[in-house]
């Protein structure tokens, strides 16, 4: 049973969806989609958030992005600079 208040400010459609777990689903997909790209955004060893990012000059000629992370991990243009402190040795 849906309650009068909540029916009259949701077209039918929208609790129809909500009703059969159709919304939750979406949702779940929504979320799943941002966690792969917030990854970008985080250590790849620990998962550490980015504390930098942006644009060095390299050398005279190359310019490179830079991202430095918490936990000390650093690279410039996907190359290693710093190792991750919390990396697993193998």
């Amino acid at each position: 049973m849906v309650l009068p208040d909540i029916y009259e400010k949701h077209p039918r459609a929208t609790l129809e969806k909500l009703a059969s777990g159709e919304a939750l689903k979406e949702l779940q997909t929504e979320l799943e989609l941002a966690t792969e790209e917030l990854n970008e955004y985080r250590c790849p060893h620990c998962n550490a958030p980015i504390s930098e990012r942006g644009g060095a000059w390299v050398g005279s000629e190359h310019y490179a992005l830079h991202e430095i992370f918490e936990c000390g991990f650093h690279r410039v243009d996907w190359m290693e600079e710093k190792p991750c402190p919390n990396a697993r040795k193998s």
